[in-house]
């Protein structure tokens, strides 16, 4: 979860350098689909001096050109998932090294919460998250939009919700696998996971996904996660118990998502105090960035938040549906088994560090052992750099 369109930004950017947020959490039994990959169209392709001169553009100069090395073709996706009991089509963007190694390897690169319906991945090159520099760098990159962006922006939106996140990942991976199978694109096999904040979460979901599902045939070589809100129940708690918090329009995201999408039919003003309540619906249309959002909410609790569900929220035995839902949309019932690393910032003010601590401990009590926990001296934002100034010797290392 990001606190402006700057800070997004800077994180993608950061990104693209170093590589080279009573009722069960609903269960799918829907059959999976026959074949994933629906439909593929040009999103143009970006030259290596091109590519180089919007990292320079970004700031960095001329210090990332010796790692892009290659033309890059870019490719929207249109593939099937599995959402509410419907395959629906969703989206993303998938970009190819033009002339490039021999058999790269697949890293699916998860993005943060982004508000603009403008700024789905598989909008390039209008939109951008900052992961495409990878194909440069000699990677097949596979950059999902999620459920309720991009194709499928007219479906409520998941958000902090396990099975989707996962399943919006992993089917895109099998999606692109068909197509690069059809153009006669081969791979190394290898599969790395990358995300950092909601990205972390929907890496960490989709690895779950793939690791508790031997059908969909996939296997991860490396996964990193960082700064994800794993333990959402702890999360919200540390939130709750402070008087103000950074992340308000993330929390207002979060709220009106469950609400939505297990159809509790709760009014928003029994979570919001008003005004706030009757403009949530409005903010979250699509058509205003986190700094509009962020300016017409309230960081003050006690003004933001209805004072019985605030108060709630801090008793334990009260709002016990929402509750079990944060826990039934955490990861405490797996833990992960290939080559993984969780990061988060020990002074994260948006995503409470204690959420990824409680999750690791439980992972390594489970029985965990290719498990890390890589605490970063920093808060949110910062700790993005220092996360991905780490992974990225680690994830070279294991691409052999």
């Amino acid at each position: 979860m990001f606190k402006v369109a700057k800070v997004f930004f800077m994180y993608t950017v950061l990104a693209m350098l170093v590589f080279s947020c009573k009722k069960k959490s609903t269960t799918v039994e829907l059959a999976a689909p026959d074949n994933y990959f629906v439909s593929a169209t040009s999103a143009g392709t970006v030259s290596k001096a091109d590519m180089q001169m919007r990292a320079g553009f970004a700031g960095f100069g001329t210090s990332v050109n010796s790692l892009i090395n290659y033309d890059s073709e870019f490719i929207r996706i249109i593939y099937k998932t599995k959402y509410k009991g419907r395959v629906i089509e969703v989206s993303g963007l998938l970009g190819l090294p033009k002339n490039g190694p021999f058999n790269p390897s697949i890293i699916s690169a998860q993005h943060e919460t982004r508000f603009l319906s403008s700024s789905a991945p598989s909008l390039f090159p209008n939109a951008s998250t900052g992961y495409e520099i990878l194909a440069g760098m000699g990677y097949i990159v596979v950059i999902p939009d999620y459920i309720g962006f991009g194709a499928s922006s007219i479906e409520v939106r998941p958000y902090f919700l396990r099975e989707y996140a996962g399943l919006a990942v992993v089917d895109m991976i099998k999606a692109a696998k068909e197509y690069l199978k059809n153009q006669k694109i081969s791979s190394s096999g290898r599969l790395f996971l990358l995300g950092y904040s909601e990205g972390g979460y929907a890496t960490l979901a989709a690895q779950r996904e793939i690791e508790l599902n031997p059908s969909h045939q996939l296997t991860v070589t490396a996964s990193a996660a960082g700064g994800g809100g794993f333990d959402l129940k702890t999360m919200v708690s540390e939130i709750s118990s402070k008087p103000t918090y950074a992340g308000a329009a993330y929390l207002a995201l979060m709220l009106n998502s469950y609400n939505l999408v297990y159809d509790w039919k709760r009014p928003l003003n029994s979570f919001f105090n008003e005004p706030y309540a009757s403009n949530i619906l409005s903010l979250l249309d699509g058509t205003k960035d986190s700094q509009t959002i962020s300016s017409a909410l309230t960081n003050d609790l006690s003004i933001l938040l209805n004072p019985v569900f605030l108060a709630d929220l801090k008793t334990e035995g009260k709002e016990s549906i929402l509750k079990d839902s944060f826990v039934q949309n955490s990861f405490f019932d797996w833990y992960p088994k290939g080559l993984t690393r969780l990061y988060h910032g020990t002074a994260d003010e948006i995503v409470p560090y204690k959420s990824t601590q409680t999750t690791f401990d439980a992972f390594k009590a489970a029985g965990a052992t290719n498990l890390t926990l890589r605490p970063l001296n920093g808060n949110h934002f910062n700790s993005a750099t220092l996360m991905m100034a780490d992974v990225l010797p680690w994830l070279i290392s294991t691409d052999k």
